[in-house]
Order: C-alpha cells, then structure tokens, then sequence
C-alpha cells in the first residue's frame, strides 16, 4: 500500500556518471540513433567487408541473414529494405538456438549472417555461436544485446562479431543505441543530425512529463500521437543516423546506481509476488528468481490461458470469445486499471509456422515495467490488479 506522510525517509545522493562510459572499453564502437538503424549500419559494414576482402561486386542480394522466430520487425526489416534475403530459425524452450533449425540451411547459404538473441538475459547463446562458427568459419554473428545493456561482461565478445543494443529503450532518451564490432574496424557510412524521430520524440517525452504532473486525456493522446509519428518516420534502417547531440549530452549524466539497483529491487519484488500465481505459466521459471548480478530489462511472463478462464465467465465485451479471455484480452483489462504491459512480440507468419514455441510466446506473452520510475509499492499494485482480475 502506498503511504502519505509521516516522517521522511533518507534519500541516497544521486551518483552521476557517463552511461555512454560503461563501452568505453570498445574501441570500435558507434552510437547510433536506434536498434533499427543499428543493425542497418551492420548491414552496410559487413556488405563492405565482404567487397573489400573476397568480391568487389557483391551485392546485398549475395548475402542471407537468418533470425530467430521470435524476432520483431524492428530487427528483419533493416535487412529486408536493403534486398537480403532473410530467413527465420526455431529457438528451444529455453529460449536458446534450435541448431537442427539452422544448421543444414547454413551450410549452404550465401555470405551467411546470423543474429542472436539473449531475450531478457536468461538465455546465453555462447554455446550456439561457437556451434555456428564451427559450421561456417566465414559466417557472420550478431549479437542483439539489448536485453544486457548494462552487463557488458556478459556480452560475446569472443564468439559474436557484431553486438547491437537499443539504449533508448532503458530510460527516457529521444535516440540512442550502440554497435560494437568485435573485430576489425568500422568502416561504413552513417549521417549526422537531428531528424524527425529525434525531434518527435523529444517533444512527446517532454508532454509526457507535463501528462504525468497535470494529467489530461487531451494531452495523453498528443504525446502518443507524437511517439507512433517518430515511429512512421524510420525508414526501417535504410538510412542511418548517428545518436542526437541532445541525447547524447543527456547520457553523460545519468544516475547509473540507481537505475541497477532500482531495476533489480522491482524485479526481485514482481518476480516473488508472481510466483504463486499458476496464471503466469510454466516458462515463467526460465528466469532466475532474483536479478543477482544481472542489471533486469523487464520481468515477462506467458499466460497460462487456460488457469486464466478456469471456472470463469468474463463478459462478452471485454473477452474475445464465448466468455473465454484471451491474452489481448487481459492486457486490455490491465490497461483500463493503469497497468500497461506491452506485447512482445507480434511474429512474421512465416516464423510462426516454422516454430510452435515463438508462436506460443508471441501469443501469450507480457511484460511488465520494472525500470527506474517504480519502487516495491508499484510492483505491489500490479499484482494487485492481477488477483483481482483472476478472481
């Protein structure tokens, strides 16, 4: 329960830092404007490698990216306007490379590429790069580190040849995100300067502070329409830019302790107040009980919609069926008590088809906000909202 009043507690000094100090130890890195560009300028880079090293003519059309099923646009689409032919591979229960997915099709294929994931620091693919290196020495690995943004130890700096991580997703930045190459130089062209999405954003995250202080329907649906315009005015990675001066400037000054501990209070928190709700299903349990060592993205779980509608009748209008309540349906439940839990990810068809466990997640997954802006009282409040629901 929250508590107004009483005596005040004490408040730890903010400890500011560079954020964009935590890669200073790579000394091929760029910051780019967003993950979508990032992986484009990964594109741009590894088609100048190949003309450079082995055939001055080769093409984007010359070069196959393979991806886990369980990706979203954001990460095929950078490939996709640039003519690479990309496919989808099968990931396992735990998240990991389905190597028997991949393997046959690798070997045969055209200046390979090969994105890996580790979703939400639970699924280390290590052993899955050494797998692919060993299929194909000339294959090409990139590392999406998102989900690691602050553990770089973590990184595979030695299997991986690329990491790409969206920084902007962490904290409320109008840009930024990271490309490290592991080895070699990069060698790519990039532009410089504001753009739409930057200015957009910049000004959507300023009308969500006023939102959140004056509140407002009006000025809601301004910050939101402003947010989704930034979204439309990517090109999915075709032209790439660098990460704004603003946010840039803003990263100098962060309060780094705070957000990992903060992270991993919330997440410890949600993590034991969840685990007793047989709603969350089982791979729930594919994350560690507690953040350790790990600085937390965000807590997902896959609904277990069958325990959901157990004994149950939910009325016509909020559940997509005859009284049965689907994901959707729950999230928007949530959505009308406060509790916004975003749906990750919608998949291509194609990945779906090819693998039963992405398709599963895609379908009924959530994932909840255990960032910086919240304390033990928020997480109290979700599951809260969740029990009432349920009962």
């Amino acid at each position: 329960m929250f508590e107004i009043g009483s005596e005040f507690n004490y408040e730890e000094q903010p400890q500011v830092v560079s954020l964009l100090g935590l890669y200073d130890k790579f000394n091929n890195r760029r910051f780019m404007r967003c993950g979508r560009d990032s992986i484009g300028f990964i594109a741009d880079d590894i088609l100048e490698c190949i003309r450079n090293s082995s055939d001055k003519e080769a093409k984007f059309e010359d070069i196959t990216a393979f991806l886990p099923a369980l990706s979203c646009d954001s990460m095929y689409l950078p490939f996709e306007v640039r003519g690479v032919a990309v496919e989808f591979y099968a990931i396992n229960d735990d998240l990991t490379v389905k190597m028997e997915s991949l393997s046959e099709r690798l070997q045969y294929a055209s200046n390979p590429v090969v994105l890996t994931m580790n979703y939400y620091g639970a699924a280390d693919q290590k052993k899955a790069n050494r797998q692919i290196k060993e299929l194909r020495s000339d294959a090409i690995i990139i590392e999406d580190v998102t989900h690691l943004i602050f553990n770089t130890e973590k990184w595979d700096t030695e299997g991986a040849d690329y990491e790409i991580g969206s920084i902007r997703k962490w904290l409320g930045v109008p840009d930024g995100a990271i490309v490290v190459k592991n080895s070699g130089v990069l060698t790519a062209s990039v532009h410089a300067g504001d753009t739409d999405f930057t200015t957009l954003r910049d000004k959507a995250l300023h009308q969500k502070s006023d939102y959140l202080v004056r509140g407002g329907q009006d000025l809601k649906a301004e910050f939101r329409g402003l947010l989704s315009d930034a979204e439309d005015s990517l090109d999915n990675g075709l032209t790439t830019y660098e990460m704004s001066e603003r946010s840039r400037k803003y990263l100098e000054s962060v309060d780094v302790q705070n957000i990992r501990k903060r992270r991993k209070d919330n997440y410890d928190n949600l993590y034991k107040l969840l685990s007793d709700m047989p709603e969350c299903g089982h791979k729930f349990r594919l994350l560690p009980q507690t953040a350790d060592d790990n600085t937390p993205f965000m807590l997902p779980i896959v609904l277990n919609v069958a325990e959901i509608n157990k004994d149950k009748d939910y009325s016509q209008d909020i559940a997509d069926g005859a009284g049965e309540l689907d994901r959707n349906g729950f999230e928007r439940l949530l959505a009308m008590k406060g509790v916004y839990a975003p749906v990750l990810w919608p998949i291509d068809e194609e990945a779906e088809q090819l693998c039963p466990v992405s398709k599963d997640i895609a379908d009924n997954m959530l994932t909840f906000w255990i960032d910086q802006r919240y304390d033990r009282f928020h997480m109290e409040y979700v599951v809260e909202t969740m029990a009432e629901l349920f009962r």
